[in-house]
């Protein structure tokens, strides 16, 4: 079954009279609980095209259907499935230092209004080898706990996809080896669709399918399975 559909998606910034193409008309489907890697240059324009397919940013033209329902282009609306039905994962972790671990991770509950279900959220802290770090802040955790608190905060409302922008970019080798297991753990036990953009050779092997980007199109778009 489908679950994601892009459809001729394009995305231009202005700089001064020059215009920018990000994303030049790009076209795919994605089958739910399927891992997709996407890979390319820098600049090649994989970045963009995630955060439009994560609800956050908005494609100049063209369309991102969501189980077969087109996306809509209003805030709160692209706030609603950011906080319902997609993760994101980013480089940079985006933790709010001034919170905890467990606070952090709870961000998108109190977003959508939500009630936090306690024994989940110690299952994930267990899950996510966090136990006796939640109440530390952001400066108080490595780098790889700190990504392991921005995959808690992902996955605490069960969402469909999980979306990661080079997770494991900022890591040493033995720590980015043991997120990118973690997460591809984790995709079949929430039973989620992974796509994660990354330069890693490594991590975008272990894909059931690569989608190479240049230039803002996509180029190669190889299944393994």
């Amino acid at each position: 079954m489908v679950i994601l559909e892009a459809r001729n998606l394009k995305k231009i910034y202005l700089q001064g009279d020059a215009k920018i193409k990000a994303l030049d008309g790009v076209d795919f489907t994605i089958e739910q609980g399927s891992f997709v890697a996407i890979t390319g240059e820098s600049g090649s324009g994989k970045s963009t095209l995630i955060n439009v397919l994560g609800c956050m940013d908005v494609p100049t033209s063209g369309t991102v259907l969501l189980n077969g329902e087109p996306i809509r282009q209003d805030d709160a609306y692209l706030s609603k499935i950011r906080s319902e039905k997609i993760g994101m994962i980013f480089q940079d972790y985006h933790l709010l230092p001034m919170l905890t671990a467990e606070e952090n991770i709870l961000m998108p509950v109190s977003f959508a209004g939500g009630n936090v279900k306690f024994n989940d959220l110690n299952k994930l802290i267990v899950r996510l080898g966090l136990k006796g770090r939640e109440k530390h802040l952001p400066s108080e955790l490595s780098g790889g706990q700190q990504q392991r608190v921005a995959i808690g905060r992902a996955l605490i409302n069960h969402p469909q996809l999980l979306l990661a922008d080079e997770p494991t970019g900022n890591l040493d080798k033995k720590t980015s080896t043991e997120i990118t297991n973690l997460l591809l753990e984790l995709r079949k036990e929430y039973n989620m669709t992974l796509i994660i953009v990354t330069h890693s050779e490594k991590v975008a092997n272990l894909a059931d399918r690569q989608i190479i980007m240049d230039d803002g199109k996509i180029i190669s778009d190889e299944k393994r399975c």
